[in-house]
């Protein structure tokens, strides 16, 4: 099967912190090479990817939890030609409700809640008359019909660059009318991500940010990993960058490449503001196999349901003739950052990709899918 076809498989996704200080691990030359070279024909296809696609980022190779590849490739910061390595950090926008809504699940085991709660069980306060009606399996699978705030007018023009409380942010929520009766529709909005940051506040009488270090990234031992806080200085941070190609968002188009663009990430709290490793997103992806982290129980509502907590599943023949693989999928974009996580939980297989340059996500699927047809060969 072509790439083309590959890509359409997968074409169906759209697109705080109160901690210690984060302790980045560093690899040394030799440990980075010694990564690299577990399989040396992979390596070298991944590095002729990465070069036909002008990739900027960190790609993680795991089979059965075991590293087989994990290298950074072009520049963490452009300006300084300093280049992104295996532990490069990078926010993974919506990757996050990924984890966030494995949290919300875990919370609902432990009795904290119950995905059929609505917005008003636990904010009263919200202003609008479908809070009651709103439940939070409908906020996780984007089936609420409240619209997405990057729709709002003056997103784009700026008038939601300053500070803006819990709040007033709400009230501006529920000005908008839902774009269809709750539970009939499907829309993505981060909107929904947003308001279960503010539940998970409300239930737990901690800053998001302080529960997610609590409740997953301690124990999963993701150490790398935090939910952003302004002015925050994060280790190995790799900076964000737009292409200059067509359908760009730079306004300045001399060079291949622009600096990214201000996004006012406490308003991505819930659904975008995470930033990570890739190998720590790995200590996630292997939460998905044994009951450590997640029951089966929840994983199943998780991954079992008619319409899953975000992930896209698909089946994806990798040679004609043969059974097609089971390929579950989640990205994320946001100004200049962009991820792909793809599972293979059948052979137990992961591709993890990050990046710092803006690729789209027919981009990174197109890079995920040319890697996978690797291991499948």
């Amino acid at each position: 099967m072509g790439r083309i076809g590959k890509l359409a498989l997968l074409a169906a996704s759209s697109l705080a912190l109160t901690l210690s200080p984060v302790t980045a691990k560093a690899y040394s030359a030799e440990e980075e090479t010694a990564i690299q070279t577990t399989n040396p024909p992979l390596n070298q296809i991944i590095q002729t990817i990465t070069d036909d696609n002008n990739f900027h980022g960190t790609i993680l190779v795991a089979d059965n939890g075991k590293i087989t590849h994990k290298a950074g490739y072009g520049f963490a910061n452009m300006e300084w030609e300093i280049p992104n390595s295996s532990d490069s950090n990078f926010y993974i926008a919506s990757l996050s409700k990924s984890i966030v809504a494995a949290l919300i699940v875990k919370m609902a085991e432990a009795g904290e809640l119950k995905l059929d709660d609505t917005i008003a069980d636990h904010l009263p306060g919200f202003p609008a008359d479908y809070a009651k009606d709103v439940t939070l399996q409908y906020l996780l699978t984007h089936t609420s019909g409240i619209p997405n705030y990057i729709e709002f007018e003056g997103w784009f023009t700026g008038k939601f660059r300053g500070a803006i409380s819990k709040e007033e942010f709400h009230k501006t929520i529920a000005s908008y009318p839902l774009k269809f009766s709750s539970g009939t529709d499907k829309h993505y909005s981060n909107s929904n991500y947003y308001i279960l940051g503010s539940i998970i506040e409300k239930v737990t009488g901690k800053p998001f940010s302080s529960v997610m270090q609590e409740r997953v990234f301690e124990p999963l031992g993701m150490v790398n990993s935090g939910v952003h806080t302004q002015g925050r200085v994060i280790p190995r941070l790799a900076l964000p960058y737009e292409s200059t190609g067509e359908g760009s968002y730079c306004s300045y188009k001399v060079d291949d490449y622009c600096a990214s663009g201000y996004t006012n990430m406490n308003l991505f709290r819930g659904g975008a503001a995470i930033h990570t490793t890739a190998e720590d997103l790995l200590k996630f992806d292997q939460a998905f196999y044994g009951t450590d982290f997640l029951s089966d129980s929840a994983k199943d509502t998780i991954l079992g349901g008619k319409i899953p907590f975000g992930w896209n599943i698909h089946q994806v023949p990798f040679k004609e003739g043969t059974t097609p693989t089971k390929v579950i999928s989640y990205n994320g974009g946001i100004n200049g950052y962009t991820s792909l996580m793809l599972r293979f939980p059948n052979e137990h297989r992961t591709v993890i990709i990050l990046n710092n340059s803006g690729n789209g996500y027919r981009g990174l699927v197109g890079i995920g899918m040319e890697i996978a047809s690797q291991l499948y060969k």
